[in-house]
């Protein structure tokens, strides 16, 4: 029989018998020996698509207020379009601004306090688009 070993390490002598099941993270410390969980990859954020972060931040004077739309994973250097939903008007609002190389934008757009959450739509050149919504707290 063969056996495989990778710096000192043996399946056969990894495997012992326990009555003790370990479910948390972090390090095992047990009869003197250190057991380190593997690392897990970091997770690319530009596999989840275009998405877009929206807050609101008021003004002082309690009848308006700014929406702030942060946007990453669209296409770098290119035009978006931003809608504005619910803002000041019956009608939509429109916005525009630039990706930068990394696909990532800000943009601020007033608004007025009241009435349903403004929702935000923002698209680029290329048809990515990203949805959000926030609540105009006065």
């Amino acid at each position: 029989m063969n056996t495989v070993n990778m710096l000192g390490f043996t399946a056969e002598g990894s495997l012992y018998s326990t009555r003790v099941h370990y479910f948390e993270r972090g390090t095992l410390v047990q009869g003197g020996a250190t057991v380190q969980p593997a690392q897990i990859g970091i997770l690319d954020p530009c596999l989840l698509g275009p998405n877009i972060n929206v807050a609101w931040q008021s003004f002082h004077d309690g009848r308006r207020g700014v929406v702030v739309v942060t946007g990453s994973n669209f296409a770098g250097r290119t035009p978006v379009r931003v809608q504005f939903d619910n803002c000041s008007s019956a009608f939509p609002e429109l916005g525009s601004t630039t990706t930068n190389t990394c696909g990532q934008f800000t943009i601020l757009h007033t608004c007025t306090c009241g009435g349903p959450p403004i929702t935000v739509t923002a698209r680029d050149s290329s048809g990515n688009s990203a949805n959000g919504t926030v609540r105009q707290n006065c």
